[in-house]
């Protein structure tokens, strides 16, 4: 015998994440405290929170 049937081990954890957009802020009452992947996705969850787009997030194409 091995003994494999006394080598038993239970391991439990829990894990959280943030998702945020530079210039955005989540609109809770639209899309719920604890949102799903689909819900975080929909635009109409999202709220500009600045005053001027060049205070948004960007993206950069470099072409060579």
């Amino acid at each position: 015998m091995t003994g494999v049937g006394h080598l038993l081990m239970r391991i439990q954890g829990e894990h959280a994440f943030n998702v945020g957009c530079k210039g955005f802020k989540r609109d809770v009452t639209d899309g719920g405290a604890n949102p799903t992947d689909t819900a975080l996705g929909t635009t109409t969850n999202w709220d500009k929170d600045v005053t001027e787009d060049k205070n948004l997030a960007s993206v950069r194409i470099m072409v060579q």
